[in-house]
């Protein structure tokens, strides 16, 4: 996934001056008429972006906010998008409500780059347009019709943003792009953080301006709307940077006012500044304590309130491990500093000079949770690694915008000056991580949800204890394979020391695998920020020394940034394995396989891949669910839901490389409505080998008829085969739908659950700002399981000696509510029988961990064996990585059913295939069954008839046809009959006239 990267910066150029790059102020008054807050629900924001490459969230998105001090329900109210030129309209329909002076998160279309969203209140599926298009907020679900929608009923708001031939106003908002959103202002002049986002002048061009996504939801704080005032032409308050109070003697204060053309004044003694007060023309330089008072006026507007800034001469020295304290956040947060000193230990590069530098304290206090470096930023600063300097500014807790929701804050000097005293000095040692005062966190993240600084529990403490510091990690060995992004260029992989916590639980390869109560807190990515490369590492390869680097936060993790080239990477000597169960003519073999957005469109090397993996890595499994099959166009987005070319080029290169020559099915998804990338309509399905299993003859379902469970001579069997569980349950929004399919194994029966359970995106980082983490996307994942544990119990209340595998990529932990519930006391997860170090099918961030699982029904876990083959989550694709995924195979030994074995049956066989009858008549049909061991038998009255024209034509249990006495001449039925896993046809023609 290509990641946005995060750019240190002033607020005042990070926000604001991002702000006024977008909008154009005005020279002159602000219009009058509707220049107010809104007094109802309106869009704050649109970002049409997500998923593309480069992007700064994985989904499009609409944001509402509601200015209003009252609830308000959105139940049947409808968020509507057209393209820019279009007239025709998609909709997602809303339910719930926005809370006063709330916000309301609406997902739309996505795709595999960026961010997750946080939780949203409502999701569709609309692919919208990153730079043009049109959106409407409706009081009703009804489709608006028109290029226009402006004046159509029910129309709350309507936002034209980019190119496009409809906007409110007239004109339309700003373009986005996939880094920018388009966020409606907070007043007049720019979006204030904190202050709402309800400036409405019913003017697009001058209500949005274009800057960094902001998402929010629901459970974001509560933002009142800026208080405009009655003068809705009021000028912006005076901002002084920096604000003080505490500032070195010397420091020169700049005064801003975002309204172009406006005018200061201001006083330094305290008295209330009037328009026969100085002007403001440079900036203030502070040599002793004062206070400076300042207003704003500009002809035809009301002039602003008056801004009050008292300045002290600092005076007392400030360390570094001052700043940091011993917290996540500063104990100076918001204050200026003075001639704070330090030694420069590495220079962050940014275009043609550098964004800024860390710089650590060569004395230290006595106090290990307070950490001795930091970052400073400062543009183009002229130092080197080696200078001792003393840096002079504000302390910032700087998080982007986009990441507020989720992420820590970086403690930061955000520097007005920087003097470098002396060159060429050596650099502090670094910490040894594990040794002395700094053992590594031991199975805690956080246990307190940040009411104590505990780094000697708290993995979050432990990490912030050491933030901006150099340290080093001796015997570094690497638990997450390399991983490269594409904005900026960059790569990270992940490590622990094989010193740290030796008694926890390790993979085969070295990695380290999480459990209920540890999610391993010592794990450290290592990004190659300020030296640019990285090797191709795999889980279970160290190094030939140790990696030295300062410790810092982005994209919700800490990190290492290594100052120098890293030591000789050494092999591990961990190999794609090769499963250890073999293929045997009386047992079944079933695997579960995330093929990662498989279509016919894949490169020919990752056909190869998933094909050689099935053949010579799996041993040619009799079934094999696949998930993330895409659609024959793949992430195009043309309407194509059929994924049958897509199935033949991985059936054609299995059979090139030695293996049987599959046959796939599955039922295509409605278009866009399963979830995936953006166009790919991925969904479940499966491949069997006729010459060992065969499929049920039975009518496929469709993707919105639910498939049922029926009874034949005591056995459970599928309504449709296969068929889709329950498609319109609400657990299933946006998410792929589970599908059944009944296999015979000769003359035994098994009933194989393929599913593809919502992602965990929306879940919060492990490392994020909120502990512990909010698990938002687990509620939906619960749902699903009931649904298919519901199914498998219809299955066994049915037929209790029923075979049921229920298999696939689930999205979560053996431990969780999710499996809990799937499982209940009908099924068994086999991943829970293996080791605990070899139950993984997926490493995130380091941590191995099985999202893939295959569950059996409780009679057959005695019987069934377990592998997880690791062939692609440990390494990358240098490596033979075909997937992001390991496959999970299971072998079965399938029982006798008691009283009896099942039925092999080959081939039914009826005597009347094509019936004439006259209205009111009847006649009795024979079937017959040929067996697999030889042989014939009557089963007549033992197969289950289904008439295609009930009303017309009936059939008995015992066989017997009857057409109804009111039918015509020539009408007609057909009767499936089906007895074994078989099926066969009876054509019936009604003839004449009832006697």
């Amino acid at each position: 996934m290509n990641k946005v990267r995060k750019v240190h910066g002033r607020w005042w150029k990070r926000v604001l001056a991002a702000v006024l790059a977008g909008c154009v102020m005005p020279a002159g008054p602000l219009p009058q008429a509707g220049a107010e807050t809104a007094g109802h629900v309106v869009i704050s924001e649109v970002f049409g972006g997500g998923g593309s490459s480069g992007a700064a969230y994985q989904h499009d998105y609409v944001e509402l906010y509601n200015p209003t001090g009252q609830a308000v329900t959105l139940d049947n109210w409808s968020v509507q998008y057209a393209s820019a030129t279009g007239t025709s309209w998609q909709k997602t329909e809303l339910s719930g409500s926005i809370p006063p002076h709330g916000y309301f998160l609406i997902r739309e279309g996505g795709g595999s780059d960026g961010a997750s969203l946080p939780a949203p209140d409502a999701s569709g599926g609309i692919a919208m347009k990153a730079t043009q298009g049109k959106v409407a907020l409706v009081s009703h679900t009804q489709l608006l019709s028109g290029a226009d929608p402006a004046g159509q009923p029910g129309v709350i708001d309507f936002v034209g943003y980019g190119s496009t031939n409809a906007a409110e106003g007239g004109s339309p908002a700003p373009a986005p792009s996939v880094v920018t959103s388009v966020s409606r202002k907070s007043g007049a002049s720019a979006v204030v953080p904190g202050e709402g986002n309800g400036w409405d002048t019913d003017q697009n061009a001058s209500d949005f301006v274009a800057g960094e996504p902001t998402p929010k939801h629901s459970l974001s704080p509560a933002e009142p709307p800026l208080d405009n005032g009655s003068d809705p032409g009021k000028v912006p308050a005076v901002t002084a940077e920096p604000p003080g109070p505490a500032v070195p003697a010397g420091t020169l204060v700049k005064l801003t006012t975002p309204l172009e053309g406006a005018v200061i004044h201001y006083t330094l003694d305290g008295t209330e500044p009037t328009t026969a007060s100085p002007v403001y023309q440079q900036p203030i330089a502070v040599a002793e304590p004062l206070t400076i008072k300042a207003f704003a006026v500009k002809d035809g507007l009301t002039a602003s309130d008056v801004a009050v800034y008292p300045y002290t001469i600092q005076t007392d020295v400030v360390r570094i491990h001052d700043i940091q304290g011993a917290s996540h956040e500063s104990p100076y947060k918001g204050e200026t500093v003075a001639n704070v000193e330090g030694i420069v230990t590495a220079v962050v590069a940014g275009g043609s000079g550098t964004t800024g530098f860390y710089v650590q304290d060569p004395e230290p206090d006595s106090d290990p949770r307070t950490s001795e470096g930091l970052y400073v930023y400062e543009p183009n600063a002229r130092v080197k690694a080696g200078d001792r300097v003393e840096v002079s500014g504000t302390v910032k807790e700087y998080v982007s915008k986009s990441r507020q929701e989720t992420d820590l804050t970086l403690t930061e000097i955000d520097a007005t000056a920087v003097r470098v005293l002396a060159s060429n000095q050596p650099l502090p040692a670094p910490i040894v991580l594990g040794e002395g005062a700094y053992p590594f966190p031991h199975n805690v993240i956080d246990n307190d949800s940040f009411a104590r600084f505990d780094p000697e529990e708290d993995g979050i403490d432990f990490w912030e204890s050491v933030e901006g510091m150099l340290v080093q990690v001796n015997h570094p060995r690497v638990v997450g394979a390399t991983e490269t992004f594409a904005n900026p260029p960059s790569a990270e992989f992940v490590i622990v020391s094989d010193g740290a916590n030796p008694d926890e639980v390790r993979t085969p390869a070295g990695g380290v695998a999480i459990a209920e109560d540890n999610y391993n807190p010592e794990r450290i990515t290592v990004a190659d920020k300020l030296v640019a490369g990285a090797p191709d590492a795999k889980v279970g390869d160290t190094f030939a020394g140790p990696i030295v680097g300062v410790i810092d936060y982005s994209f919700a993790n800490y990190k290492l940034y290594n100052i120098k080239p890293l030591p000789a990477l050494v092999d591990g000597g961990h190999e794609r394995e090769v499963t250890a169960i073999e293929p045997k003519a009386d047992h079944v073999t079933i695997a579960s396989y995330n093929i990662e957005n498989f279509s016919a469109r894949a490169d020919a090397e990752k056909v190869r891949r998933i094909a050689d993996s099935i053949v010579h890595n799996l041993k040619r499994p009799d079934i094999v669910g696949l998930i993330e099959m895409q659609d024959n166009s793949g992430p195009k987005d043309d309407g194509v839901t059929d994924a049958s070319q897509s199935a033949q080029v991985l059936i054609d290169a299995v059979a090139k490389l030695g293996g049987p020559a599959y046959r796939y099915v599955d039922i295509a998804p409605e278009d866009k409505r399963d979830g995936g990338q953006p166009g790919g309509n991925i969904r479940v399905g499966f491949l069997y080998n006729p010459d060992r299993v065969r499929l049920a003859e039975r009518p496929a379902g469709d993707a919105v008829t639910a498939v049922r469970v029926e009874t034949e001579q005591g056995m459970a069997r599928l309504s449709h085969n296969p068929g889709r569980i329950d498609p319109a349950n609400a657990a299933f929004v946006d998410s792929r739908k589970p599908l059944a399919a009944e296999f015979w194994f000769g003359d035994k029966q098994v009933i194989v659950i393929a599913n593809h359970f919502n992602s965990k995106g929306g879940d919060g980082p492990l490392f994020g700002v909120r502990q512990p983490p909010v698990l938002a996307s687990e509620a939906q994942r619960v749902e699903i399981a009931k649904a298919v544990n519901g199914f498998v119990r219809d299955i066994h209340a049915a037929d209790p000696q029923a075979n049921v595998v229920v298999l696939g990529d689930l999205n979560d932990f053996p431990f969780s509510r999710p499996l809990r519930t799937l499982e209940g006391d009908v099924l068994r997860n086999m991943v829970e029988t293996l080791p605990a170090g070899e139950r993984y099918t997926y490493v995130y961030q380091g941590n191995s961990q099985a999202l893939d699982h295959i569950l059996v029904s409780r009679h057959l876990a005695e019987r069934t064996t377990v592998d997880i083959v690791h062939i692609n989550a440990d390494f990358t694709g240098e490596q033979g990585r075909a997937s992001d995924h390991d496959p999970v195979l299971v072998q079965m030994d399938l029982p006798e059913r008691n009283g009896g074995q099942s039925p092999d049956v080959r081939a039914l066989i009826v005597r009347e295939r094509h019936v004439k009858l006259r209205p009111g008549s009847e006649v009795r049909i024979q079937v017959a069954a040929v067996l697999g061991k030889g042989g014939r038998r009557d089963v007549t009255t033992d197969c289950v008839y289904e008439s295609s024209e009930p009303d017309l034509v009936t059939v008995s249990p015992e066989g017997v046809i009857r057409v109804a006495d009111h039918a015509k001449n020539n009408d007609r039925a057909v009767l499936t009959v089906s007895y074994g896993g078989r099926t066969a046809k009876v054509q019936v023609r009604v003839t004449g006239e009832a006697k």
